[in-house]
């Protein structure tokens, strides 16, 4: 099963969405779902978190899971761009041709967009700057039990 993965695409959500159709499960099954503990939902680290924990090699549950309790302090979760503009340029480039190949013979679509609501005005992630990781470790210290 060939479907992009967007927003606009979805009948429900991603995960309805995904009960429905790969699994088969009826909708209305599905609803009985939704109610279940959101507790256990995968929440959505920060990017510095996310480069926090890699530089101090952190894999530590307890911690990880302080990890997402400082995430839900913040504002919001910022969205950072991987590549430069120049860079994403020269990634779609290079797979440009299959792009296309699958945009038209898959998704029925008149061109090599696979995805239309790509968010291109992304600002690149700056890296983790050391007054980020002093507040992140306060935190922590602050919140160990």
């Amino acid at each position: 099963m060939i479907k992009p993965y967007e927003k606009k695409a979805f009948r429900v959500n991603l995960i309805t969405d995904f009960y429905t159709d790969v699994l088969g499960i009826d909708l209305q099954e599905v609803a009985k779902f939704v109610d279940i503990d959101k507790n256990q939902a995968n929440e959505r680290l920060s990017r510095d978190v996310l480069e926090y924990k890699k530089q101090l090699g952190i894999y530590d549950e307890k911690v990880n899971q302080l990890l997402v309790k400082y995430c839900g302090t913040l504002d919001r979760v910022l969205d950072y761009a991987y590549f430069s503009m120049a860079e994403r340029e020269k990634f779609m480039e290079q797979y440009r041709e299959q792009n296309e190949k699958v945009a038209i013979n898959y998704l029925q679509r008149s061109s090599d967009r696979l995805f239309d609501d790509m968010d291109y005005n992304l600002a690149p992630y700056q890296g983790l700057g050391m007054e980020t990781v002093y507040e992140i470790t306060r935190w922590l210290i602050h919140n160990l039990e």
